[in-house]
């Protein structure tokens, strides 16, 4: 949480200029701290300081909605993500996308979450 708390404070203050860095982050924090919902408010936030996401973005978020077993948002997060230009899911956005169907039971989506990772010419790796 202090991550969250520090990043806030320099973006609320304008005591010194987030880059991409300090937004993935913070990012990647709040999907941690189970807080998926501000990971991806984020995401549009640091467009407002001519910031723009990266896959690391994107992915982070997606893996927060995946655990919090909420597999839409996850794969909502992932269209968005396709559609962002000169960003490409890699390996581990798409295996977030296919975690967060599997943990929800739902074996098909997961299924086919994995093949759109094949036919983007990405091979899943074991771990």
């Amino acid at each position: 949480h202090e991550v969250m708390e520090t990043l806030r404070t320099m973006v609320g203050e304008g005591e010194h200029r987030p880059d991409l860095r300090s937004f993935n982050a913070l990012i990647a924090a709040h999907a941690n701290a189970g807080q998926p919902d501000r990971a991806a408010a984020w995401i549009h936030r640091m467009r407002g300081w001519g910031i723009e996401p990266d896959a690391c973005s994107y992915t982070s978020a997606i893996a927060g909605f995946a655990r919090a077993g909420e597999p839409e948002r996850a794969a909502a997060v992932m269209a968005e993500m396709r559609l962002a230009p000169n960003i490409t899911a890699d390996i581990r956005a798409h295996s977030a996308l296919v975690e967060a169907f599997a943990v929800a039971g739902r074996v098909a989506e997961a299924a086919g979450a994995l093949q759109a990772a094949r036919d983007a010419g990405l091979a899943p790796t074991g771990g």
